[in-house]
C-alpha cells in the first residue's frame, strides 16, 4: 500500500438505550463486509467537531431528532478497514444516550448512507445476546449488557 492510501477516521456512536434496556440499532450493508450488520447510530467526525458535537449532528441526520442528552462515554474501539485500495484506521468513541422508544426519521441520511441502510430496529439487550445476527463490533451484545448494568440510570 502507498502511504497516501492510508487514512485515519475518527467516529462517534450513540448507544440509544431505553429504561427497558432496549437499544436502537441500524442495519447496514457496507461494501467492505460480507453480510449486513447491526451497528449503533453515528458516524464520522467533521473537522473541528468535538465527539459530543459530532454525535448530536449524526443522531439528528440519522434519526431526525436533535433533543439528545448525551451521557457518559463508555467505550473506545480501534480497527482497520481495507476497501478500494484504501486502508482506514478507524477510531470509534461510544456514548450512552438515554431515551424513550421512538420511530426514527431517516430524511437526513446522505445518499451513500441510504444506499447502505437496511433499517432500524429496537433490540432488547438480552434478545440481541441470543441472536445470531451479525453486529459491529461483534461483541456488541456483551458490551451492551455491561453498559445496562453499570451505567447509572
Amino acid at each position: 500500500m502507498h502511504a497516501e492510501s492510508v487514512v485515519t477516521r475518527s467516529m462517534v456512536r450513540g448507544i440509544l438505550l431505553t429504561d427497558r434496556d432496549e437499544v436502537l440499532l441500524m442495519k447496514m450493508s457496507f461494501p467492505w463486509v460480507v453480510a449486513p450488520l447491526w451497528i449503533a447510530p453515528g458516524g464520522g467526525l467533521q473537522d473541528g467537531e468535538t465527539p459530543v458535537e459530532g454525535l448530536r449532528r449524526e443522531l439528528q441526520e440519522e434519526t431526525g431528532r436533535g433533543d439528545w442528552r448525551i451521557g457518559p462515554q463508555v467505550w473506545d474501539r480501534r480497527f482497520v478497514v481495507e476497501h478500494q485500495a484504501r486502508v482506514v484506521h478507524a477510531h470509534e468513541t461510544y456514548f450512552v444516550v438515554r431515551t424513550e422508544r421512538f420511530s426514527p426519521d431517516t430524511h437526513g441520511l446522505e445518499e451513500r448512507e441510504l444506499a447502505w441502510f437496511r433499517g432500524f430496529r429496537w433490540w432488547g439487550i438480552d434478545e440481541l445476546a441470543r441472536s445470531s445476527e451479525p453486529t459491529s463490533p461483534d461483541t456488541l451484545s456483551s458490551l451492551l449488557i455491561g453498559v445496562a448494568t453499570e451505567v447509572v440510570r
